[in-house]
């Protein structure tokens, strides 16, 4: 959700939802409160969306793009050649500290709207999939496979430290009273 609309991805094209109507995808009046699309034509399939700094934002594994504008008719769709979320792992976005964390192909990202900078140092040459991510706030919570199997891994954002939880394979992470 963003600006009162439903905004999704299916194969290369984005769309949102009629304004405050979020189950009409196809009312295209000329008017503010129309649906919208768009075809972004690049290479691949869209592997995950968010809303992130008021901005709807779409992931393929080699592009990101943020969608600009308040109505259909002001709407800019920005894209640039940068690692997006890896196929598989599109539950692994979480904003933890300000900062927007996933998995992309070459591993653990940080993206703070700009060129997403890669925080996996630690884990070396290892390579992961299939991610789960959340967070506390501060803390980015990851559940990956890897090498070692399934792992839970904590990336503190204060002391920019990984650490590893346990052996916990979470399929969705939810906060609750700050929890």
């Amino acid at each position: 959700e963003n600006e009162n609309r439903l905004w999704g991805c299916k194969e290369d094209t984005i769309y949102a939802s009629k304004l405050g109507d979020i189950f009409n995808w196809n009312v295209f009046d000329g008017v503010a409160t129309d649906s919208y699309s768009v075809n972004v034509g690049s290479a691949g399939d869209f592997t995950a969306c968010c809303s992130y700094l008021g901005y709807p934002c779409f992931f393929k594994e080699e592009h990101i793009y943020k969608v600009y504008g308040d109505k259909p008719s002001n709407f800019q769709v920005m894209g640039s050649a940068s690692l997006g979320v890896e196929a598989g792992s599109d539950a692994s976005i979480a904003i933890a500290g300000e900062t927007l964390f996933y998995l992309a192909r070459t591993g653990i990202v940080a993206y703070s709207g700009g060129i997403p900078q890669p925080i996996g140092s630690a884990f070396g040459m290892d390579r992961f999939k299939n991610a789960v991510g959340g967070s506390d706030g501060l803390k980015y919570y990851v559940s990956m496979t890897g090498p070692d199997g399934e792992l839970l891994y904590v990336y503190d954002t204060q002391k920019g430290l990984w650490h590893t939880e346990d052996a916990t394979k979470a399929r969705y992470f939810a906060r609750f009273g700050g929890n």
